[in-house]
């Protein structure tokens, strides 16, 4: 077949396009309507989208802009699912959306939790966590119109002294008691091999002998409290460890390490002294 003069293409995509009323022509619709095989269309044309740029046509790529109410719903969804705790963290792991989306396409993810909050307003006003997710936006503005040197240090919340060389004041959130175990860990017999954002929390290996010759894998969740597990919904059956500072979960069917007992004991681990 004699390839297609450039002119003629271009004369023949504006005639199709004013014949369908559409604004571009792919180009199996453009080898439909000229009758050329599509294989033709797309290796012995020349580059097509130049040819439809040409034609003063929009390109169509084949990609599809995500609608704003599908992106919303995502983070309705996954906002119900933390029970009206939603963070970032959470939402990457409930949601096949990218939160790279939301910051593109609002801004940032405080502006997409505020795009959020006013499409519930006006679809579902009855949604059971608009309170929580109003107070999420509240504190994100308090946040951003409060420099944190105004703060002054003695408003802070601390918890108890108990002056380890490595923390001088016992956790009060999940990530202190992360920190605390990371430099407990090896005296406790444990080596880390991952901590990521989704459950369980961390992938280690503990020691199972004084030698070191026997090991066993396990999966770790970090909490405050033991029975936060239970509240974020958590499955049981996905963890063999709960590290938390505080265990006042009694029937917890998951083994569970309290780093409070640990560093009280009378032979706490040697980073105490």
């Amino acid at each position: 077949m004699e390839p297609l003069d450039r002119g003629t293409a271009i004369a023949r995509l504006k005639e199709i396009a004013a014949r369908l009323g559409k604004d571009t022509v792919t180009r199996e619709e453009f080898a439909r309507e000229t009758g050329l095989s599509l294989n033709y269309v797309k290796r012995g044309i020349g580059r097509y989208s130049a040819l439809v740029r040409a034609a003063g046509l929009r390109v169509d790529n084949g990609q599809r802009r995500t609608r704003d109410d599908d992106l919303l719903r995502a983070m309705r969804d996954a906002l119900k699912a933390s029970r009206g705790h939603l963070t970032v963290a959470r939402f990457a792991r409930a949601s096949r959306y990218n939160t790279a989306t939301y910051r593109s396409r609002w801004g940032s993810w405080q502006r997409a939790l505020g795009a959020l909050a006013r499409w519930l307003e006006t679809n579902e006003p009855d949604f059971p966590y608009r309170d929580a997710l109003r107070r999420r936006l509240e504190a994100g503005r308090f946040a951003a119109r409060t420099p944190l040197t105004r703060i002054p240090r003695d408003e802070r919340a601390y918890g108890r002294i108990v002056n380890l060389p490595v923390m001088q004041h016992a956790p009060t959130n999940e990530n202190a008691v992360i920190y605390l175990f990371g430099t407990l860990a090896a005296e406790l017999g444990f080596v880390v091999e991952t901590i990521t954002p989704g459950f369980p929390d961390c992938i280690a290996k503990r020691r199972l002998d004084e030698s070191g010759e026997r090991w066993t894998r396990l999966r770790i969740e970090f909490e405050y409290e033991s029975r936060s597990f239970k509240a974020h919904g958590h499955d049981p059956e996905g963890c063999d460890l709960i590290v938390c500072w505080r265990h006042n979960w009694p029937e917890c069917p998951v083994e569970v390490m309290e780093l409070k007992t640990i560093i009280s004991a009378p032979s706490p681990p040697s980073c105490r002294t």
